[in-house]
Formats: C-alpha cells, sequence, structure tokens
C-alpha cells in the first residue's frame, strides 16, 4: 500500500513542521503515536524542526513578553468567510493590495511560535520546502504573501479540523472545532486565547488594521465577536456543484502534504458533504449576530465577472477607506494575472449531482443557486448522503 501514497517521500509544506517540542508530544500522545509507517520519516522531520522551535520560541519569549503584554487589541479587522475552493484566496490577495491593511503571511502562520525571531532570517533557508505553487490550484505560493490564519491556530492550540489531514483515523475529534458546537468552554477558551497570542504578535509595532481569512471562520462567528465585537466580515460563496469539484480535487492533489497516516479516497466524497453541511448552517444560524453594515455577501461569479466593481461595492458596504486610494493597484494586480488559467474539472453524472443536490439543498437556495432537479424530487435536502 505505501508505494501507491502519492509523494510520500516529501516533506514540502509539512503544517506540522511549526510546531514546539512540547507541542508536537502533546498531539502524538492524543493520537497514541499512531503513524504509519509509510510517514515515519515526516514525523522524524517535524520532531527536529520542534527541537529547533521551541529554543526559537524561548528566545522570542524572553525577548519580546513584556511589549506584547502592552499590545492593545484592535477590535475591528475584517474576516473573510467562505467554504474552501470559493473563491476566498483571491479574495484575499485582492485586500492586501491596499497598504492601509495587513495580513498573516506563509511563514508567519507556520511558524507561528518563533516569526518574530526568525522571520528576517529562516524563509530564505527553508524556501527549498515551500512549492513555488499550490498543488491544487497552480496559484503562487511564497512566505511573504498573505496566508490564513487557520494554520497558526492549529499549532497554536491544538483545537482545529485541519489536524484531521495528519491524523485521518481521529477525523471525528477535529471537525469537532470547525464550529465549536460540540467543544467544550475549556476549549473554547483555550483556543480564543491562543487566537489574541496570535493578534498580539501580529500587531507589535503595527497599526494597521487586520485582514484573516480562514474557512472555518465562516461556521464560528458567534466565537469571533466574541474576541472581535466591531469586526468586520466578508462571505464569498460559489456554484456549490464547482465547490463539490474542487474540493475533491484539493484533496486528491494537495492533502497528502500534511499526512501522518493515509487517507482512504474512498471517504472523500462523504467528507466533503459533511463537512459543507456543518460550516454553512453554522453560518446562516449565526450570521444575525453581525450588527447592520458590518456583513456583504457577495459571489464568486461576480468577483469574477467584474472584481473591480465588485471591491468598490464591498468597500461602500462595510464602510472602509475610500477605494480609490488601491483601486489603481488592484487594476495591475488583475492585469498581472489575466493569463491564469483555472483547473478543469471532469463532469459530474447525474447520480453525483443529485447526491450534492440532495445533501446540500438549503444552501443552493440560500445563496441563490440552481440544483438542476425539482424540488420535490430531492429527499431530506440537508442530511442524505452526508
Amino acid at each position: 500500500m505505501s508505494r501507491s501514497l502519492p509523494r510520500r517521500w516529501s516533506l514540502d509544506h509539512n503544517p506540522l513542521s511549526g510546531l514546539t517540542l512540547s507541542r508536537w508530544w502533546k498531539l502524538l500522545r492524543e493520537n497514541r503515536f499512531d503513524i504509519d509507517l509509510a510517514y515515519a520519516h515526516r514525523a522524524m522531520f517535524v520532531t527536529c524542526m520542534s527541537v529547533f522551535n521551541s529554543l526559537c520560541h524561548t528566545v522570542e519569549r524572553l525577548r519580546f513578553a513584556g511589549a506584547l503584554r502592552q499590545v492593545e487589541v484592535r477590535a475591528d479587522p475584517i474576516f473573510i468567510l467562505g467554504h474552501w475552493r470559493s473563491g476566498t484566496t483571491h479574495l484575499h490577495n485582492l485586500l492586501t493590495l491596499d497598504d492601509r491593511l495587513t495580513s498573516p503571511t506563509t511563514y508567519q502562520v507556520v511558524n507561528p511560535f518563533s516569526f518574530m525571531s526568525t522571520q528576517r532570517v529562516l524563509p530564505a533557508v527553508l524556501k527549498p520546502l515551500l512549492p513555488n505553487r499550490r498543488p491544487m490550484d497552480n496559484m503562487a505560493m511564497g512566505f511573504d504573501l498573505p496566508q490564513e490564519d487557520e494554520l497558526a491556530l492549529s499549532l497554536l492550540s491544538g483545537l482545529s479540523p485541519y489536524l484531521a489531514l495528519s491524523f485521518p483515523r481521529r477525523a471525528s475529534h477535529y471537525e469537532r472545532y470547525l464550529s465549536f458546537a460540540d467543544a467544550t468552554a475549556e476549549e473554547a477558551a483555550a483556543w480564543k486565547a491562543a487566537f489574541v497570542e496570535f493578534v498580539r504578535k501580529l500587531s507589535l509595532g503595527e497599526g494597521r488594521r487586520l485582514i484573516f481569512k480562514s474557512p472555518p471562520h465562516t461556521a464560528r462567528i458567534r466565537l469571533l465577536l466574541e474576541l472581535f465585537p466591531e469586526a468586520r466580515f466578508v462571505h464569498v460563496h460559489r456554484d456549490p456543484y464547482t465547490v463539490f469539484q474542487s474540493s475533491k480535487h484539493y484533496l486528491e492533489t494537495a492533502g497528502w502534504q500534511a499526512n501522518l497516516q493515509a487517507q482512504d479516497p474512498a471517504t472523500f466524497d462523504d467528507a466533503i458533504l459533511h463537512r459543507y453541511d456543518v460550516l454553512h448552517e453554522a453560518y446562516l444560524q449565526q450570521r444575525d449576530l453581525i450588527a447592520p453594515g458590518r456583513l456583504h455577501e457577495l459571489s464568486y461569479a461576480s468577483l469574477d465577472e467584474d472584481p473591480l466593481g465588485s471591491m468598490r461595492k464591498l468597500y461602500a458596504a462595510l464602510d472602509l477607506d475610500p477605494f480609490e486610494h488601491v483601486e489603481l493597484r488592484m487594476q495591475e494586480y488583475l492585469q498581472s494575472i489575466a493569463g491564469y488559467r483555472r483547473n478543469e474539472h471532469p463532469k459530474l453524472d447525474e447520480d453525483q449531482r443529485r447526491r450534492i443536490a440532495s445533501a446540500w439543498g438549503r444552501y443552493f437556495d440560500a445563496f441563490g443557486y440552481a440544483t438542476g432537479f425539482e424540488s420535490t424530487s430531492l429527499a431530506d435536502p440537508l442530511r442524505e448522503g452526508c
């Protein structure tokens, strides 16, 4: 079986490589040291990195502990919400062109314990371990590019659905941390403390408003408002059939980067259907908690067809600083990626489309998409096939 595992020898972009030794040991104990022999070399790599990270973390605490305690966390960050493969990265890249805003970088989220002490030197050393392009969609990658904060939170707190990619045999345990609906009060408090710790580091000496982009935040609006009561939110959605195809493509082409246990591709469809349901059910239940004027929803199609017009509307809807300040920079960026070609996925057959429409019927309706089936022909639009 090990011979058929995709790129099993690769150490590229391992999301656990930023752990400290104590956090890595805790994660191993929680999973009963259950690592497949095919991935033992990855565990050894993470162990070596964790020793180095612990040393750097100790230095960082000694250098910055006092200053970090004095940091005032702004209550008004911008959160980009949306399911994976819905256009959140494109929107993130556009917003971070505004020099009045800032976002955590790839290096900061994969080294949350030590980036303040190491980000001037280590990115050049570790560059060979980071692909130039994302394997699932060929978008640019780099240590200095904006990245989703969930990667940092998974390392700092150990409470993230992303850990299910490393330990798929305990996926149900880590899926609890997508919405935190079934997590304990202690776990929610620990996650919030980790987030505040990370934000303090990002905010030291930085007066600009922060942008955070992580799909899991779509299901955590209540928790986010407890931390950031004046936050702004933008939710981007996309045709559910396309999201399903693209999500499966991700698991088949990039999910292996995190594996410490072999995944079974036969489980991918059910996992995608279930996670989409949990994410959007929580979003629809919690979006009314956001104060008027602080949530803007848009489709990926509108962003793709008229990006400047869509961004202008977003700035107006969320009462951000004048759009004209960044309009030219966005226009130049859009021209630079004009040759980008999206993935072409195999067509879904009718049985697959019917299953997706049955599982996600409510969300097709909520975001204005057609299933292509009469609603009366679909049994239980929320739960069938999940």
